[in-house]
């Protein structure tokens, strides 16, 4: 995918849907940014493949 509009995606998706948005933790720390959860995303909805797998190759799931 292009940079260009990927980072289109990522800035529509931040703007509209709070889940894409970057918040803080309890303790103070950010926590995922928005270009990793739209990779997730994309991931998930072009490979149809389970959040696990994705959680893998991301490292989400080291954050929560």
């Amino acid at each position: 995918m292009n940079k260009l509009l990927f980072m289109h995606i990522v800035h529509r998706l931040s703007n509209e849907v709070c889940f894409f948005r970057q918040k803080k933790d309890v303790t103070g720390r950010l926590g995922l940014s928005p270009p990793q959860k739209c990779t997730a995303a994309i991931r998930v909805l072009a490979y149809g493949s389970a959040l696990d797998a994705v959680d893998e190759y991301l490292r989400l799931g080291a954050t929560t």
